[in-house]
């Protein structure tokens, strides 16, 4: 009580106390999923609560995990206060994990007890393959679907696998439990790519393929499967291996690229005579950077304002260009854990005055060279 009153009250006491003496009470208690909260009587606060609990439910489905600061842009929570109140229902709720200390990612635990976390299903498929990852392979991994928006940052992917009761850690090593693979929940497709290494740890892409049609899988999914699957890596280009497995040494090298060292701008060009498509390597200066360039050779085309091509997401999903300069990728790449040495697609759509944004590896850059942009077939 901090000395103002003798002991510890209940605030139902002065609500009804208030009704008594008919006197008006600024407060009202409120009841949210069985936690309740003291809010002002506009009671305008109480609708947001149950909208925050409803979002961080419905995009820990998909995504795995949620960014709090984007989330309180699509709320539109400008407050310290009332984004503080939020914090501290996330910290009391049953359902929903902090996944890092300085509270910036959450999740909902039960999207995961229900089957229904995308990350968690992503993990159990790659950890039926292999029993032991290191944890920038298993970003990789994740991020390569592209039914994922984002692969989390390796801290927050670390702290969802201690959460998981079939995972360990050990340092920035991941294992199951049970030190070996995990009970299968891989598709028919994903397990005839795998059979088609033949027990082999890593194979030319037209081996891998000329097994995998023979074991009935059509050229379509097998270019699917490859481009996104979790479950396999590429080691070099035309060069693959299943997630985790143990390469000799000397092995890619007969086929990989000659190193070249990586520009910022990759390559750019035109899709579909609507989309105008840069491609980023990201260094970690670029990401302290509060701005990045575009190529002086389209930058005519891209000048003012472009929002996102997605529904709430609030002010900070809104990009601007000056001459070459873009400005405000900043607060959107650490929203969608971007890491140095990831890929960066912007793909502004000329027709909308709209962009969207992929983050990923290499592969990205092959698959807007090679119109490889709408590809279904893959499970979750």
């Amino acid at each position: 009580s901090n000395g103002v009153t003798a002991s510890h009250f209940k605030v139902s006491g002065i609500i009804s106390a208030s009704n008594i003496l008919k006197v008006d009470c600024p407060i009202v208690q409120t009841e949210v999923e069985n936690s309740f909260f003291v809010i002002q009587k506009d009671g305008r606060f109480a609708g947001t609560i149950s909208r925050f609990i409803r979002l961080v439910r419905a995009l820990s489905r998909p995504h795995g995990c949620v960014n709090f600061d984007d989330l309180m842009d699509q709320l539109e929570i400008e407050r310290d206060q009332e984004r503080r109140c939020l914090s501290n229902l996330a910290n009391r709720h049953a359902d929903f994990r902090w996944l890092d200390q300085d509270r910036k990612w959450l999740w909902d635990a039960q999207s995961y007890e229900r089957g229904r976390n995308r990350i968690v299903n992503f993990l159990r498929k790659i950890f039926s393959v292999t029993s032991s990852l290191h944890i920038s392979e298993l970003r990789q991994g994740i991020g390569r679907s592209h039914r994922i928006a984002f692969a989390p940052p390796s801290l927050v992917l670390l702290e969802i696998c201690r959460q998981l009761d079939f995972l360990e850690v050990k340092g920035n090593q991941v294992e199951t439990i049970s030190g070996t693979t995990h009970p299968s929940t891989l598709s028919w497709l994903e397990e005839t790519l795998i059979e088609g290494f033949q027990g082999e740890p890593i194979l030319a892409r037209e081996s891998l393929e000329a097994n995998a049609l023979a074991l009935g899988m059509n050229r379509s999914s097998f270019y699917v499967m490859i481009g996104y699957s979790p479950v396999v890596v590429r080691l070099a280009k035309g060069v693959y291996a299943p997630i985790g497995a143990e390469i000799p040494p000397g092995a890619v090298e007969a086929t990989r690229a000659p190193v070249i060292k990586k520009k910022r701008i990759v390559d750019s060009g035109w899709k579909a005579g609507r989309y105008l498509w840069i491609a980023y390597h990201l260094s970690e200066v670029m990401l302290r950077e509060s701005f990045t360039n575009v190529p002086a050779s389209i930058n005519e085309f891209l000048q003012g304002e472009w929002p996102i091509n997605s529904t709430g997401q609030g002010k900070a999903a809104i990009i601007s260009i000056n001459d070459i300069r873009v400005f405000g990728l900043h607060t959107l790449l650490e929203r969608r854990g971007a890491e140095p040495g990831d890929t960066l697609i912007l793909a502004f759509d000329i027709k909308d005055h709209s962009f969207r944004l992929e983050l990923g590896s290499d592969e990205l850059v092959e698959r807007w060279q090679n119109s490889e942009l709408e590809l279904t077939g893959q499970g979750e």
